[in-house]
Parts: structure tokens; sequence; C-alpha cells
């Protein structure tokens, strides 16, 4: 999905930050936001981003999607898609690595006499195949070889820019955190923002009383 920018970005030897959000209500809906931040000479590399991402496609199959020019020239791109309980966090999480980047992701939510105690956890795989960070659709568009290049170039590509990209997968639930893994402890209460070096990550909170 949006992470073919990221790509682009490690080819051209720019920078760009993304992260996502997994945002929980209280009865187990929620929000997905993808965010990417490019800096001018990323934003220069890139191009067009409506035309990068298709964002018309992106907007039919549910995502909200914005795009905001900064001064300097950078650009910062924000795709949302909302998820309606529990077992529908997984399948949207798929559609923004299709290459399994966030998988076995489950969100569990155990009502008690003085709340509701939340509890999520999965896997970031983000030391695999630079592939993963395209989508199956922009593959097939460009010949099956994500940004047209083989995954020993691309590979090349980032060890020399190793610090291409970052990516960093937040969690906000609520209620106050009362066990973390993979996650350090952000802003407000029952949120956490995931380790760089964690490849598993898991985060609880109670109660939030309904």
């Amino acid at each position: 999905m949006v992470f073919i920018v990221l790509l682009a970005c490690v080819v051209a030897g720019c920078k760009s930050q993304a992260s996502v959000l997994i945002d929980v209500a209280e009865r187990g809906n929620g929000t997905i936001t993808v965010e990417v931040r490019l800096d001018q000479a990323a934003a220069a590399a890139v191009g067009d981003l409506n035309k990068q991402l298709r964002v018309a496609d992106l907007r039919d199959s549910g995502w909200v999607v914005k795009i905001e020019q900064s001064r300097d020239g950078g650009a910062t791109l924000r795709a949302s898609h909302e998820f309606g309980s529990p077992k529908e966090l997984q399948a949207v999480l798929d559609r923004v690595g299709s290459g399994g980047l966030l998988t076995e992701w489950s969100l569990d939510l155990e009502h008690g006499f003085f709340g509701t105690d939340y509890s999520i956890k999965g896997e970031l795989h983000l030391r695999g195949p630079l592939d993963q960070f395209s989508d199956s659709e922009v593959a097939t568009l460009l010949d099956g070889l994500a940004l047209g290049r083989t995954e020993q170039e691309l590979n090349e590509a980032l060890e020399a820019n190793p610090e291409a990209f970052t990516l960093q997968v937040r969690v906000a639930l609520p209620g106050e955190i009362q066990q973390s893994e993979g996650f350090a402890g952000q802003g407000r209460a029952g949120a956490g923002e995931s380790d760089p070096q964690a490849s598993r990550a898991g985060l609880a909170s109670t109660p939030a009383i309904l």
C-alpha cells in the first residue's frame, strides 16, 4: 500500500518516516492510520503522491486519504481505515503491507464487574524481504517487481542508506497500561510505541469502565 513510497525513498537515497497507529475504542472497534512523512528531497524523488499511490483506488477501498504539502517542500501522507470489531483488525492490517509486514495481530476484550480489560498483540516483520512493503497490485503493475528493482538491488540500496526510512507502530487502548512487551509508553494513558528492534509487541490496559 503506501509503503511503496518508502521504497522509492530507499532507491533515491532520501529519508522518510512512517508510522502505523492502531487506535482502539471502548467497544473494540477503532481506526488504523498510516502516516508517511517525506522531507524535501524525498518528496521530489517520489513525485506526485496522488499518482504514485493511486489515491482514488485507496479511497474506493475504504481508506480516508489526506496529502499535505509543507512549506519547506516536504509532504505528509495520512491514510486511515476503520475496523468494526476485534475480528476485523488483522484484515485491515493486511492491507497496510501485503507481504506480511504486520501479522498475527489480535485484540481481546475481557469484561468484568469494574470495567473492561484490553489486550493487543502481534508481530512486526521488519527484517524480512524488502518487497513486503509493496502492495501486490503495485508489483503487478510493474511487471511483478516492486519499483522495477530486484530484491538484491533494493537491499543494496538500503545497505548504502540504512537510515533511509523508519517505521513505528503505535497502539492506543482505553484505560491505563498494565503490561507492555516491545512497546514504550507514549503520551496518553493506554498508549504505546513499538521498539524499533522488537519483532513482537503486546500491550494491555485495565480497566476502562463502560
